[in-house]
């Protein structure tokens, strides 16, 4: 069972994928970053045919958890795996 830092990093986690703020691992290189995702719609979302270009999310990397403050890669440096959406990645 995954033992989270604050409230607000788990609502955060478990919202991967859908719209709104969340947060994902990625390989970044030859090391995990956790990513702080804003996504517009849930994805898999079909978009219709526009004239111009709609980005639907945007991504950051971050190293503190945006609620308490913990230095995410030390706290959750056995629990990566769990944590990690290489499908949600959108470099």
């Amino acid at each position: 069972m995954m033992k989270w830092c604050c409230y607000i990093f788990e609502d955060l986690a478990t919202c991967a994928g859908k719209a709104g703020l969340s947060v994902i691992v990625v390989a970044l290189g030859d090391q995990d970053s956790f990513m702080l995702q804003a996504r517009a719609v849930d994805a898999g979302t079909q978009m219709p045919n526009v004239p111009i270009k709609i980005y639907t999310m945007t991504q950051q990397a971050i190293f503190h958890c945006p609620g308490c403050g913990v230095r995410l890669d030390k706290y959750y440096k056995k629990s990566t795996e769990q944590l990690r959406r290489e499908d949600l990645n959108k470099r």
